[in-house]
């Protein structure tokens, strides 16, 4: 097709963010469990949206812990509903009124109200003062192998997430030319970056928003020679920082 660019397979100035976002919304980001959910909320109504009725009804219902004191965490009613609404529908004639579209009722699904942990616990709140990994049961490996703006990969991401508090984070690292590791996400459309320069990025920020280890998880796919070079990279530009002994 005309989109099809024979070095990419993508034609960039077809492959917009308005038409990227449409893809994504249209064929990647269709749930039926939500719009199950959705659609049982509006009890059979052929309407595309919910009610404010409806909405406090499910949150009371559904999304508030009946455990929960009800004077220090009182009941959803329509007036703290409408905000929430306000907040996710971006229909702003829907947001008026108090209806919110399957969209907006994935947005709030997907937001911080509906946090899986409490949120009183994303501070520290354990003793950090045990060995690591009794601290730490499990670890989420957060890939930064990001895609800024068609494929373009950036080290400014690692910089963002680290900034953000990040204590792992996944290299996917392989040969480059020049005898010049490189990370990139393997098989994909995605550009490449140097691995050094990615290593200066972390040494910059690693400790400036948390003083806890940072872990760098090497998905390694790189020949022998390359390796010894990711290694003295990292010798020389962490220093110090880098633990090299139990």
């Amino acid at each position: 097709s005309s989109g099809i660019n024979a070095e990419y397979g993508l034609n960039k100035d077809k492959f917009t963010f308005e038409n990227f976002y449409k893809f994504y919304k249209e064929m990647l980001s269709d749930r039926p469990e939500v719009t199950k959910v959705f659609d049982d909320i509006k009890a059979g109504s052929r309407r595309n949206y919910i009610t404010l009725d409806q909405m406090v009804d499910f949150l009371n219902k559904y999304q508030r812990d009946p455990r929960l004191n009800e004077i220090l965490f009182p009941h959803h009613n329509k007036e703290g509903t409408k905000k929430l609404i306000q907040s996710y529908e971006g229909d702003k004639s829907k947001q008026k009124i108090g209806q919110l579209t399957l969209e907006g009722f994935t947005n709030f699904l997907m937001s911080p109200e509906n946090l899986p942990t409490n949120i009183l616990n994303l501070p520290v709140y354990q003793s950090m003062d045990q060995p690591y990994l009794t601290t730490l049961s499990t670890v989420h490996i957060i890939r930064i192998l990001l895609v800024i703006s068609l494929w373009e990969s950036s080290v400014e991401i690692y910089r963002q997430c680290l900034l953000s508090g990040c204590r792992c984070i996944e290299l996917d690292c392989w040969d480059g030319e020049d005898n010049e590791p490189q990370i990139t996400h393997g098989f994909t459309l995605c550009s490449s970056i140097q691995f050094k320069d990615v290593i200066h990025a972390i040494n910059e920020t690693a400790f400036k928003t948390s003083p806890y280890p940072l872990i760098l998880s090497f998905e390694n796919h790189c020949t022998p020679r390359q390796q010894q070079k990711m290694a003295k990279y990292c010798m020389d530009i962490f220093g110090d920082k880098l633990l090299r002994e139990p």
